[in-house]
């Protein structure tokens, strides 16, 4: 039971103006034109960063060259207003890169700038897109907290600007209106952020005071964010398709106006999505490769991999098995590698402030040697005015160099400290991976700790099989084998998910299991399951959050004495597996409660089916990795009817026999395509 929850990435709302197609092109005409003509080095600088801006949205490798040049001159002349414009535009290109190092460096140069300078206008921008890079690398905490340093700078500028006395002059009026779009910048920043941790709540009502703003005053760039965000919460929260598709359409019509090829990307994968759901295959395939092809163009790996996911998805409901297959091998290959680069990314961001910092000393260590220089200037003319005083000047040269080479000692000993430092935090990354592997190796043992041992189940189940195979280390399928003084209970069990995360979910499901038959003392299997789910979500409310994992389960329970009855009485309940049974040589099917154990917005309680079996009849339980495991000649799915009729046909073989068939039948199938899933069969002959 593989549950895959996705997310929603868009390039944040830029610094920059944006205006439709045509228009953009005529700026980027008329600012080369410009940069033919003589300009004063200011000017040229400006004109670069505005054609870097415009580039942007097209020609990323073109916008950084661009703007790489007016950085340059902007150092050349040491204009601090000069040079937060350009770090401004910098920064947001080295984004959308995804070169967050080099982002997190520029803005923080260009927040730094802004306080020397007392300027709140730039400031509050500056806050903005750094949260934007923290952002991408799915840093909430730290996104947030810029985020909001933004939005008090806008607030409290606002809040100064309504106290003065009305009508405002045009240069007042002029900061009032920045500052209202500044802060519908960071609530249209604030409502993705959000929304990509699933508090649609909060999502929806910063997105809609975002939209209040940016409507009226058409600032379309961002409203083309703002409506596709919207359509995502009605998409993923209200599950109002036609309303997504709504705004998912508006969001569309906007970026193709202002040729923004970053947003168009998710926008497609919106509405491939949205016509997904509503189960329109042909026109969800259209948009999924629309999206496809310009996250491919544009290098934005993260769609690439979540629409391998989509178009692995809705070929498998149109029935198209082999582009189902092609594109679900995609999705897993490229996944490691989004995993690996996040992984990559947050070692770079360390290593990137460690670097900020060293080179924050050298540059104050550069200011204290030219410091030296020009006061050994100052010593050899006043030696030439005052030959009378040079014994004196001489030593206070002589102790003012001792004292500045004392301080660089000083500065020298700090930075081979950072440099240490910086070798510490490596060795504590490589460290920390080790104990993530030897903690997932500590809880198999865990895990296996609460797995019955095999000749138990075999001191009840003389002759039965067990095929248990987890795809990982540990795994979230687990069998469930437990006993009182009047009857004996066993299942097969699938949670949430597989590897680490699946674990720790079925160690919660098999303790609320045996507290429901040991503590509460509890026989009929459907009020077993009831219970269990009361557990279980009592389990995950204490987190705080909304936690919507759980378990599918085939649950039976027997008479302790059932092997001396002629007429034995079977009770089962399922949660979505069913239970299958042979007898008088017919195959015969308990259907399930289609619903989980965990949560549900409408549960109903499970029910008891009560058989009556005889010796001679077998029971099969199983979760859902071995049905869904890709292989054979065609690369398709196993599928139940043919796992029935494998047990159908072995029906009259020993339990040893019919676990090698089935073994041998799954390893054949699979072949050398990797394992899906977690898989667990459980066979009984009575």
């Amino acid at each position: 039971m593989k549950r895959f929850v996705p997310y929603f990435l868009l390039v944040y709302v830029f610094a920059f103006s944006a205006t439709i197609e045509a228009q953009d092109q005529e700026k980027i005409k008329t600012y080369r034109a410009l940069l033919k003509t003589r300009l004063n080095d200011s000017v040229r600088a400006q004109t670069l960063t505005r054609l870097a801006e415009e580039l942007s949205y097209s020609d990323s490798r073109g916008s950084l060259d661009t703007v790489l040049l007016a950085k340059t001159i902007a150092e050349k002349l040491n204009s601090p207003a000069l040079s937060v414009d350009v770090l401004n535009t910098l920064g947001g290109i080295y984004t959308d890169m995804g070169k967050y190092p080099l982002a997190i460096e520029t803005h923080l140069r260009q927040i730094e700038l802004c306080k020397k300078m007392n300027n709140n206008d730039d400031l509050a921008m500056a806050y903005g897109n750094t949260g934007r890079v923290y952002s991408a690398l799915k840093m909430s905490d730290t996104m947030l907290y810029y985020n909001q340093l933004a939005q008090e700078i806008c607030i409290i500028e606002l809040a100064k600007m309504e106290k003065l006395k009305k009508p405002l002059d045009s240069a007042t009026t002029l900061r009032y209106k920045l500052y209202q779009y500044r802060l519908a910048i960071s609530y249209t920043n604030m409502a993705m952020d959000l929304q990509d941790l699933h508090q649609y709540d909060s999502a929806f009502y910063y997105v809609n005071k975002a939209i209040a703003y940016n409507l009226p005053n058409k600032k379309m760039s961002a409203l083309a964010v703002n409506y596709a965000t919207l359509g995502r919460v009605y998409l993923e929260h209200f599950k109002q398709y036609d309303q997504a598709l709504e705004y998912g359409l508006k969001a569309e019509k906007i970026a193709k106006e202002v040729n923004d090829q970053y947003d168009l990307t998710g926008i497609y994968l919106l509405l491939g999505d949205v016509k997904m759901q509503q189960k329109k295959y042909p026109e969800a395939l259209s948009f999924l490769k629309k999206s496809l092809i310009l996250a491919q163009e544009v290098g934005i790996t993260d769609h690439v991999g979540y629409t391998y996911k989509l178009l692995s998805e809705v070929y498998e409901q149109a029935g198209q098995s082999d582009s189902a297959l092609f594109y679900h091998k995609a999705y897993f290959n490229i996944h490691d590698t989004i995993l690996r680069e996040n992984q990559q990314a947050q070692f770079d961001l360390i290593k990137s402030r460690m670097d900020v910092e060293k080179k924050q000393e050298e540059l104050k260590i550069g200011e204290q040697q030219n410091k030296l220089l020009n006061d050994k200037a100052a010593q050899q003319k006043t030696i030439i005015w005052l030959i009378a005083a040079i014994c004196l000047v001489g030593a206070v040269f002589v102790f003012l160099l001792l004292k500045r080479n004392k301080e660089k000692q000083r500065a020298n000993m700090l930075l081979n400290a950072q440099n240490n430092e910086i070798a510490q935090q490596k060795n504590i990354v490589e460290i920390k991976n080790k104990e993530i592997k030897d903690s997932i190796v500590y809880a198999q043992r865990i895990q296996q700790a609460i797995l019955a041992k095999q000749e138990d189940i075999w001191a009840h189940f003389p002759e039965s099989y067990l095929f248990y195979r987890p795809k990982d280390i540990v795994a979230g399928d687990f069998y469930f084998f437990e006993t009182t003084e009047t009857h004996v209970f066993y299942a097969a069990a699938d949670c949430t998910g597989h590897g680490v995360p699946g674990a720790l979910v079925s160690v919660v499901c098999s303790n609320a299991l045996t507290r429901c038959i040991k503590e509460f003392g509890l026989v009929d299997t459907g009020q077993i399951l009831d219970k269990t789910r009361d557990l279980v979500l009592n389990t995950f409310r204490k987190s705080g959050q909304e936690i919507k994992d759980g378990m599918d389960i085939s649950l039976i329970a027997l008479p302790i004495n059932y092997r001396e009855q002629t007429c034995i009485d079977l009770l089962w309940s399922g949660a979505n597996n069913p239970l299958w049974y042979i007898q008088n040589d017919m195959l015969h099917e308990l259907t399930a409660n289609k619903q989980s154990i965990g949560y549900a917005e409408n549960p109903v309680l499970f029910s008891t089916h009560r058989i009556t079996l005889k010796k001679g009849d077998s029971l099969f339980l199983t979760t859902d990795g071995y049905a869904d495991q890709f292989g054979g000649p065609k690369g398709k799915k196993f599928r139940y009817k043919q796992l029935q009729e494998l047990f159908q046909n072995n029906k009259n073989a020993t339990s040893s026999e019919q676990e090698k068939v089935v073994a041998e039948t799954f390893d054949q199938w699979k072949g050398n395509l990797e394992q899906l899933d977690d898989v667990l069969v459980i066979g009984i002959n009575l």
